[in-house]
């Protein structure tokens, strides 16, 4: 009977040892995306640091300010100081309390309100958002300007809102790319250009 249990555990050890070498490899790879997308940022560290806390900050904000508990879904963005704000609010005076919040907060930085007044999204709908963003990272990596670490995508209700820092003729290819995805409406430039 033990013998039994020695064999079994070292058959499972033996099927799981490529599996793992498989994960290790899959991590190293999305290490090095990771650091390649850190390296090709134009931001500061600090300035990284800056939007990642005022995403953190207005979100919180936003979720916990009385009169946007229902009807809300809305998302903050943030990159080198430009401030996206999107999705849904039942009434305008929902929207206006969300960007005021944000404004308090992002002290002086650009903010685009991308809110719309509507009934929050159902579930299905931000799926098929998170695919179409999945879509545009993918035509942004296979295109030739290879601009996909360089431009922050944001999705919401078919709309793609571009975000990032890099020259004219770049974003001017970013947006030609994105516009030719497969079920996206509109797309929304919210570059800072660099020349």
């Amino acid at each position: 009977m033990i013998a039994r249990h020695i064999v079994l555990r070292g058959m499972a050890i033996v099927c799981l040892v490529p599996m793992l070498s498989a994960c290790i490899g899959g991590a190293v790879v999305a290490g090095a995306a990771g650091g390649a997308a850190v390296s090709a940022d134009e931001r500061t560290m600090g300035t990284m640091l800056d939007d990642e806390t005022l995403e953190f900050k207005a979100s919180h904000a936003i979720a916990n300010e009385p009169g946007l508990e229902q009807g809300v879904r809305i998302s903050v963005t943030s990159y080198n100081h430009v401030v996206l704000l999107s999705g849904q609010a039942a009434t305008e005076l929902q929207r206006k309390k969300a960007v005021a919040l944000t404004r308090q907060l992002a002290k002086g930085r650009r903010i685009y309100d991308g809110i719309v007044i509507g009934p929050v999204l159902p579930i299905s709908e931000r799926l098929a958002d998170a695919g179409v963003t999945a879509k545009i990272k993918t035509a942004l990596l296979s295109s030739k300007a290879a601009i996909a670490v360089k431009v922050k995508v944001v999705t919401e209700a078919r709309t793609a809102f571009l975000m990032g820092l890099l020259s004219r003729a770049e974003g001017k290819a970013a947006a030609a790319t994105v516009q030719q995805v497969d079920s996206v409406k509109k797309v929304i430039k919210l570059f800072e250009y660099t020349d």
